[in-house]
C-alpha cells in the first residue's frame, strides 16, 4: 500500500485533478526474489480516494522516483549468515577429519576395533547431517525492504480511461 503525497494532474494540460493527495494505492508485489535482485516488483491494482470511493486500475506497474521498474531501498544479502555457515561447515569437516585420524585403534591382527569403527560411523553420519543443514542455510534469498516514505511513481498506461473514470474537479 502506498499513499499519494501530492495531487496528481493530467499530463497534457495539468488542469484536471486525477488523483488527490491522501489517496491510497493498493497493489501486490512479487515475492519471488533471486540472488542479486535489488528491486521489488509492484503492480498497483486499486486507488482508494480520501472520500472512501475506489477505482480498480488493473495491474499498473510501480516505478521508483526516477522511473525504473520496481522499487529499491534496502537489501539484506545475509552475508554474515552465509559466511558464518561456511565457517561452521569448515570447522565441522575439520573436526570429523581430525577425529577419524585419532581413532585408528587397531586390534592385534590389524583390523579396526569395534569402538573405532563405531566412532568413525557416528562421525561420518554427524558430519553429513550437519553439512546438509548448513548447506540449506546457505541457500537463502536476499531480503528486500521498502521503508515508509520511499519515493515512487505510478505510470498510467491508460491515462484517458482513468481521466474519464475519475470525476474529480
Amino acid at each position: 500500500m502506498a499513499q499519494v503525497a501530492q495531487n496528481v494532474y493530467d499530463t497534457p494540460t495539468g488542469k484536471h485533478l486525477l488523483i488527490p493527495q491522501g489517496s491510497r494505492l493498493v497493489g501486490r508485489y512479487s515475492s519471488d526474489v533471486a540472488y542479486g535482485q535489488a528491486r521489488v516488483l509492484v503492480a498497483w491494482q486499486r486507488i482508494v480516494f480520501p472520500d472512501g470511493k475506489a477505482i480498480d486500475i488493473g495491474a499498473m506497474p510501480g516505478a521508483d522516483g526516477v522511473g525504473y521498474a520496481g522499487l529499491t531501498d534496502q537489501v539484506n544479502n545475509h552475508y554474515l549468515r552465509l559466511f558464518g555457515s561456511a565457517l561452521l561447515m569448515s570447522a565441522v569437516t575439520a573436526g570429523i577429519t581430525y577425529s577419524q585420524g585419532q581413532n585408528q585403534g587397531n586390534s592385534v591382527y590389524g583390523a579396526p576395533t569395534a569402538g573405532s569403527a563405531m566412532s568413525e560411523a557416528v562421525g561420518q553420519q554427524l558430519g553429513q547431517v550437519t553439512a546438509q543443514l548448513i548447506a540449506k542455510n546457505m541457500n537463502i534469498a536476499p531480503t528486500l525492504e521498502i521503508r515508509p516514505g520511499v519515493s515512487l511513481q505510478r505510470h498510467c498506461r491508460q491515462g484517458h480511461d482513468v481521466l474519464q473514470a475519475v470525476p474529480i474537479v
